[in-house]
């Protein structure tokens, strides 16, 4: 029987991975959008014969494309621009008709992300923020010292100061601990290590298989050796290289074939600074679709900052 945090955790997972997939249907169909306006309209004319002034006259008399939501010939405007309330970027999707659109209508907006390390650095976001409020302190201390301020008030800035140096202490607490899980996660450094010692075993039970076969020269025993590697070994290293790296391909490079094994993806380091917000997004004929819409703002539960906003340095 799953407990109730076994199931808040399940419920967010899907939370997550259904806005994801909301932000990656947003991208292919601007994607899709371009790519076949670009072939059928932009494409013929680089590619075609005539001159400069002809293409231009060409590029001028371009009819508008169809919207790809409700393919009239009013073209579809995407857009991705900085919020004017806060450092979030919105990405939004219309008709290109202003006056009759179809219901085509996408407004997600997306967080500011950062590093965590420039969080957690000395001259970092939140490191930062501690070191002003303890300047701040040291002031008011030789202030009070020195007679600037009364009694009173000192005691009250005291109190605003500690409290909100306490707040980001434990916020900057917060963010370290959620980067060491992700960079030295000890449940799962204890794994590799059990993983590896279990590899080492299957490995040398494989190689005394293949002794044993060439002192005996028996076929049962090489094809007994061929499917303990494929079914036994091969997987057990899977597994190895899946805790040891979160990236591990082979990529093609200047025509050479690169061995690429990254610990961490760049993603599993970044942090944001809130949640990303599915305001709306309604393609098709609008009433038949509208209930993939996501309405009242939902969003992902923030696991790092749960009763603060962080304050960033960073910029955009």
């Amino acid at each position: 029987m799953s407990t109730n945090s076994e199931n808040s955790k399940e419920n967010e997972n899907n939370l997550d991975n259904k806005i994801n997939e909301y932000i990656q249907s947003y991208f292919k169909l601007k994607n899709d959008y371009e790519t076949l306006n670009y072939e059928k309209y932009i494409q013929p004319i680089i590619f075609s014969n005539k001159s400069k002034k002809e293409k231009k006259y060409a590029f001028q008399k371009l009819p508008k494309y169809n919207c790809i939501n409700c393919k009239r010939n009013v073209g579809s405007i995407f857009s991705i621009k900085k919020s004017n309330s806060s450092s979030n970027h919105i990405y939004t999707a219309i008709c290109g008709d202003i006056n009759n659109p179809c219901p085509l209508n996408i407004n997600i907006e997306m967080p500011n992300v950062g590093l965590f390390e420039d969080l957690l650095e000395e001259n970092g976001a939140e490191w930062g923020s501690i070191n002003v409020l303890k300047n701040k302190i040291i002031k008011a201390k030789n202030d009070l010292l020195f007679g600037y301020i009364k009694k009173e008030d000192a005691f009250n800035l005291f109190e605003n100061l500690t409290n909100e140096l306490t707040e980001d202490l434990k916020l900057y607490d917060n963010l370290l601990e959620t980067k060491l899980n992700i960079t030295d996660n000890l449940k799962k450094n204890q794994l590799l290590k059990k993983t590896q010692i279990e590899l080492e075993i299957y490995i040398q039970e494989f190689k005394t298989m293949i002794q044993e076969y060439k002192n005996n020269n028996n076929e049962t025993i090489i094809i007994n050796a061929v499917e303990f590697y494929v079914n036994t070994i091969e997987i057990k290293l899977k597994e190895v290289l899946n805790l040891k790296y979160s990236i591990n391909r082979v990529e093609l490079l200047n025509n050479q074939f690169i061995l690429n094994q990254i610990p961490f993806a760049i993603e599993q380091l970044e942090f944001k600074f809130n949640d990303p917000i599915i305001h709306s997004f309604i393609q098709g004929k609008g009433k038949i679709n509208q209930n993939i819409s996501i309405k009242n703002n939902v969003t992902i539960k923030n696991k790092v900052t749960k009763n603060k906003t962080l304050k960033s340095n960073i910029k955009n």
